[in-house]
């Protein structure tokens, strides 16, 4: 289900790390079938999200992201980023330049964060359009995480952030403008960095999803 114009929340799904401690391209890694790009994308296409925004290396088979995109009917754009060593702020700013010009917020998604999943991502757009002027940050037991929802009003910061810190630069400096939503043992945000990471958030991934 998509949101109307006036309530829509767009998502860029951050998929160009360099994947330096792992030592090959994470995002290329199978989950139960899946790799972990697509595994991300699924969850989001399932969501009330509207257009969706893939930012990854040169490289990366695609063929799954359009054939998603076909079938759940949504716009997926991918872009792919030449200079990931410059840091999780330019695959942002990438991102930005495909968000629709009707967009009211928009989801950062950090795409090897395998255990989100469509009902956490729901409960944050929600929040997002209770509090349409705030930034929507997800907290587990007071600690906040990703993803997050950033209203149109800040994509011009956004636009201005350099480096590897994403948008943590602005969330440190407008305290009052962040709607923190406590999700407690709802979500695990773990992610994947080396190879035992990996084999952490597969059995995981197993244990949650088997009946």
């Amino acid at each position: 289900m998509n949101f109307s114009n006036e309530q829509r929340v767009e998502a860029i799904i951050l998929a160009a790390g360099l994947s330096t401690r792992m030592g090959s391209d994470k995002m290329a890694l199978k989950v139960s079938g899946q790799t972990v790009l697509n595994k991300t994308l699924i969850e989001t296409l399932n969501s009330r999200i509207g257009k969706i925004v893939t930012i990854t290396r040169p490289g990366l088979d695609l063929d799954m992201v359009e054939q998603y995109s076909r079938f759940f009917k949504k716009d997926v754009t991918n872009v792919s980023n030449f200079w990931p060593e410059e840091g999780m702020s330019l695959s942002i700013k990438l991102g930005l330049t495909q968000v629709g010009v009707e967009a009211k917020a928009v989801m950062i998604i950090l795409a090897d964060q395998i255990l989100l999943n469509t009902f956490l991502i729901d409960k944050l757009v929600g929040e997002s359009l209770g509090n349409s002027d705030k930034i929507v940050v997800p907290s587990i037991f007071g600690r906040k995480t990703t993803p997050v929802i950033f209203p149109a009003s800040f994509f011009n910061k956004l636009r201005k952030i350099s480096g590897d810190k994403g948008g943590k630069e602005i969330l440190a400096m407008e305290g009052r403008m962040i709607h923190t939503v406590e999700l407690g043992q709802k979500y695990d945000d773990t992610d994947i960095d080396t190879p035992e990471d990996y084999s952490t958030v597969v059995s995981k991934f197993i244990n949650n999803n088997r009946v």
